[in-house]
């Protein structure tokens, strides 16, 4: 078994035959005959996302010349592969942004239709847009992304010539910094990481004709590794293993103990494996998956033993508390899929004396609250509520057909929202109890 605790820096020189992309009669390196300007480098791009996880296809493209900082050194189709997918999240707004916003679509647009690998048709359904506005915000996303990853080829190329800084870095090192140093003080659904990231590689497992399989334990806890940094360590681990190996079972089984998440991927296959340190030696995927899980609070391991097992230690993080008081089961259900994924643990009451009782006893991070309940009124609930000593400081949002906010406000209510309540009105609510809260963590908006 190896720990995988350092990093091996990355080397970035370009190779001496690399040209200005300026110059239109000059061919790209690497013998490619193709003569370069900005549109014929969009296009490039928009042909390398179509392409994101063939990393054969990647390797012999021009992009892998362009955008590798030193190929002769690196995979070039693996490292053009993250270098994409990198960029693609430097696009991703703050998270302070309401996610209803537009200023999200151009994003997401490229995201669901490349790195989810999602249908034209799924992606405009997903985001509620017609194709025609999707075309739009996808070009919106490519032309911003094309001018990331022109910058980029701009800073090699003035490395390739010596103007460097005073204390040049691998571009790579510095990537992976900047990925890792994503927050980690929310909540990331390890079940719909792991579901996304099997759904992403299902087309290239199959040409591998290596099976996927997951088995996680019922009720896995969130955690506070940030969903893309998971993702980019998961994808890093699986490519690898589709890369080397064909035939075989890839599965992967989780474990809960104390405050981790134990994510194992094995991989069992009649061929034989290399040694653990022959792999990390080999491929820097497994260094770079290694880096961004530790640089936010978790480790990994690889052992080598009859096939290959990857073990992924996660911090736990154990979702808070939502007590949902209405009448009407339906609703209590309907909230708790919009609140599903693992962000929230959301409890359900049909009756103020059970909503009392479990009030008290859960001290929940927040409460819903339907004002219009049988035998007693919900407007005497929250007042009982806020008059408690015990539940006097959980934030209650009222949700109700009554057009009664300034009332609910007054009586201590956290917040109002007029019933119909949609996923995205809840979560905003919710979000807003948080920063009221101020210490107190709360999970991820979309």
């Amino acid at each position: 078994m190896i720990i995988l605790p350092g990093w091996r820096p990355i080397c970035t020189r370009r190779p001496p035959n690399g040209q200005e992309l300026a110059n239109l009669d000059t061919p790209l390196p690497g013998g490619h005959n193709v003569y370069m300007d900005r549109h014929v480098f969009a296009r490039l791009v928009k042909e390398a996302l179509v392409h994101l996880y063939d990393q054969a296809y990647l390797q012999c493209h021009p992009l892998a010349e362009l955008l590798v900082a030193d190929p002769a050194q690196e995979l070039g189709g693996m490292t053009l592969h993250r270098v994409l997918l990198e960029a693609i999240e430097a696009l991703r707004p703050s998270p302070r942004v309401p996610p209803s916003a537009p200023i999200w679509r151009p994003y997401l647009a490229l995201y669901l239709r490349y790195v989810e690998n999602m249908t034209t048709d799924q992606v405009a359904q997903e985001l509620a847009i017609s194709p025609r506005q999707l075309r739009r915000e996808q070009a919106k996303g490519l032309e911003a992304l094309t001018e990331l990853l022109w910058d980029r080829h701009r800073r090699l190329q003035e490395q390739s010539k010596g103007v460097e800084a005073e204390e040049p870095s691998s571009l790579l090192d510095e990537e992976v910094a900047r990925l890792s140093s994503a927050r980690s003080d929310h909540f990331t659904s390890v079940d719909a990481t792991v579901r996304s990231v099997l759904a992403t590689l299902r087309e290239l497992a199959t040409r591998r004709h290596v099976s996927l399989a997951i088995a996680l334990s019922p009720g896995v806890p969130p955690t506070s590794i940030d969903r893309v940094v998971l993702r980019q360590a998961l994808l890093n681990v699986l490519t690898y293993i589709l890369d080397r190996c064909t035939h075989g079972a890839i599965e992967l089984t989780s474990l809960v103990a104390d405050q981790w998440v134990e994510l194992s991927i094995q991989y069992k296959s009649g061929q034989e494996i290399a040694s653990p340190a022959a792999m990390v030696k080999e491929d820097d995927r497994f260094l770079v998956a290694s880096r961004l899980i530790g640089m936010q609070g978790g480790r990994m391991e690889l052992k080598a033993d009859d096939g290959l097992t990857v073990r992924l230690f996660l911090p736990a993080r154990h979702p808070p508390t939502v007590l949902v008081i209405d009448d009407n089961p339906d609703v209590i259900q309907l909230f708790q899929r919009y609140l599903g994924g693992g962000a929230y643990h959301v409890v359900g009451a049909t009756s103020s004396e059970e909503a009392l009782r479990l009030a008290r006893e859960l001290r929940p991070y927040a409460i819903t609250l339907d004002v219009m309940m049988p035998t007693q009124d919900g407007w005497e609930l929250l007042q009982n509520l806020k008059n408690h000593p015990v539940t006097k400081d959980i934030p209650v949002i009222v949700c109700s057909v009554l057009r009664e906010r300034e009332l609910a406000l007054s009586l201590g209510a956290a917040d109002f929202l007029a019933k119909p309540v949609t996923q995205q009105m809840l979560l905003m609510a919710l979000g807003r109890c948080g920063s009221k809260q101020g210490n107190v963590e709360r999970p991820d908006l979309p």
